[in-house]
């Protein structure tokens, strides 16, 4: 659990940053879950929950 809070505080402090622009897709799972060094479904635990607070989108098929 104490994984997916660090990745989920990271690409928050990033999105808020600006390091992605909106409607700029971010990393692939695979690429993220390389990047933290976790499994790629500990990655989209915590993208699903920044979706959840309205910060990112998931649009199927498309990406993050």
């Amino acid at each position: 659990m104490a994984k997916i809070a660090t990745i989920r505080k990271d690409l928050e402090r990033r999105v808020s940053a600006g390091e992605w622009q909106p409607g700029e897709e971010l990393p692939s799972r695979t690429v993220l879950a390389e990047r933290y060094g976790v499994s790629p479904a500990t990655v989209s635990i915590a993208v699903r929950d920044l979706e959840k607070t309205g910060l990112i989108r998931i649009v199927p098929s498309k990406g993050v």
